[in-house]
């Protein structure tokens, strides 16, 4: 099993507020699951509801492998999650 940390910026035309209202919230996962089937066939919340211990369960497309996610953080204050 790798561990390990990715990490991207990319520029929205939308406000911080819209843009944490769905990163900073299992809206995020939803959304990839329907916008990009081709890359992700699923996204399972296996525990919360999008604050501190949440985890998911990503599965992608493919057979290309599984990737599980655990929010060790989530500061709404300066829109960062770990």
């Amino acid at each position: 099993m790798a561990i390990g940390q990715v990490s991207h910026e990319l520029e929205v035309n939308v406000s911080a507020s819209e843009a944490w209202d769905l990163y900073g919230s299992l809206e995020l996962a939803k959304f990839v699951e329907q916008e990009l089937p081709n890359l992700i066939e699923k996204v399972q919340i296996i525990q919360g509801d999008g604050g501190v211990g949440s985890i998911l369960k990503v599965t992608f497309a493919s057979g290309s492998g599984v990737q599980k996610e655990k929010f060790t953080k989530v500061d709404h204050e300066k829109r960062s999650r770990k």
